[in-house]
C-alpha cells in the first residue's frame, strides 16, 4: 500500500523531517528502513523512527454498548479507525474500532461491547497512520529547491510493505 504526497521542508535542514505514511490498520513490527533519491540517484539511506501520526489519551469510558470514550479535543471524525490500548477496567474498549464522533471530547467505538466500569488510563491512535522521522543533515546532498523521493519499507507480521513519499527542500 502506498500514500503519496508532497511535503515542504525547513530549508535550513536543522530539524528532523516527519513524513506521514499510511499502512494497513496494524502496528508495524519494527522501525522502517528508508532510501532517499534525487531523481534516480540514491543520496541517503537509514532507519527512521516510527510513531503514530494522530493519538490521544482516554480519560473515561462509559458502561453502555457501544462504548463511548472520553478524550478531550480528540479531533476524530466519524468513520476513522482507531486502535485503543491499555484501558483499565473497561477492557472491552481495547482493540481496533471504527468511531462515531459524538462531541469534541467523545466518540463511540462502533460494535464494541461493555464489560465493566472504566478504572484508569488508555490511549488511542489512528490505525495505520504513522509519522516517519528522517534526519536530513546540512551538506548531505540536499539542495534548496530540490524535490526528492523517499522509499520506505516496513513489516507487519510476515507481510512486507512499502510506501513512496515526495518532498521538496
Amino acid at each position: 500500500m502506498s500514500y503519496l504526497g508532497l511535503f515542504e521542508i525547513d530549508t535550513t535542514l536543522s530539524a528532523p523531517v516527519l513524513l506521514e505514511i499510511a499502512s494497513v490498520p496494524a502496528v508495524p513490527d519494527s522501525n522502517p528502513s528508508y532510501r532517499i533519491y534525487d531523481g534516480g540517484d540514491l543520496i541517503q539511506n537509514g532507519t527512521g523512527f516510527l510513531e503514530p501520526a494522530d493519538e490521544g489519551d482516554v480519560t473515561g469510558a462509559n458502561t453502555s454498548s457501544p462504548i463511548t470514550i472520553t478524550s478531550v479535543a480528540h479531533g476524530l471524525t466519524t468513520g476513522t479507525v482507531v486502535t485503543v490500548r491499555d484501558v483499565g477496567g473497561q477492557t472491552g474498549a481495547n482493540g481496533t474500532w471504527a468511531v462515531t464522533r459524538l462531541t469534541d471530547d467523545t466518540f463511540q467505538l462502533v460494535g464494541s461491547t461493555s464489560v465493566s466500569a472504566w478504572t484508569s488510563g488508555g490511549t488511542w491512535a489512528v490505525a495505520g497512520l504513522y509519522l516517519l522521522e528522517v534526519d536530513l543533515q546540512p551538506g548531505s546532498g540536499f539542495d534548496v529547491g530540490g524535490t526528492y523521493s523517499v522509499l520506505i519499507n516496513w513489516t507487519e507480521g510476515s507481510d512486507n510493505f512499502a510506501a513512496t513519499k515526495y518532498f521538496a527542500v
